[in-house]
């Protein structure tokens, strides 16, 4: 069920938005966004490519801010399940938060994360 917010007229295309809140269609999963980057940051790495560092930049920063939220919520939130459960949950999400945290750190470190570009296509 859905909640229409009525808005005064500068702002009418919002009612559109809260009415109509955007979904990926049903037959596709959720986490379809990332696909396309996972292939291209394969590629690149294996490539050793400079051209990835600006999308992994994006993929490392905007994963490692939601998952850290998350964990945050995990600690700090008030929880209905057993200390265990709590470990059990923070275990699973760390490296869901370690590897894009590395991979953002590994990229920003360096405008040329696998050196020059001539010298890369020079020893191929």
């Amino acid at each position: 069920m859905c909640c229409v917010v009525r808005l005064q007229m500068p702002l009418a295309p919002l009612t559109f938005c809260l009415t109509f809140p955007p979904q990926l269609p049903p037959h596709l999963p959720p986490y379809l966004h990332v696909v396309p980057y996972f292939l291209y940051g394969i590629r690149g790495m294996l490539a050793k490519d400079n051209s990835i560092r600006i999308p992994s930049i994006i993929y490392g920063a905007h994963v490692t801010t939601t998952v850290s939220a998350i964990l945050a919520e995990l600690v700090f939130g008030p929880a209905k399940i057993t200390s265990s459960e709590k470990s059990l949950l923070f275990a699973l999400y760390l490296p869901y938060f370690l590897f894009p945290c590395a991979i953002l750190l590994f990229f920003t470190a360096s405008p040329e994360p696998f050196g020059n570009d001539k010298t890369n296509k020079k020893s191929r």
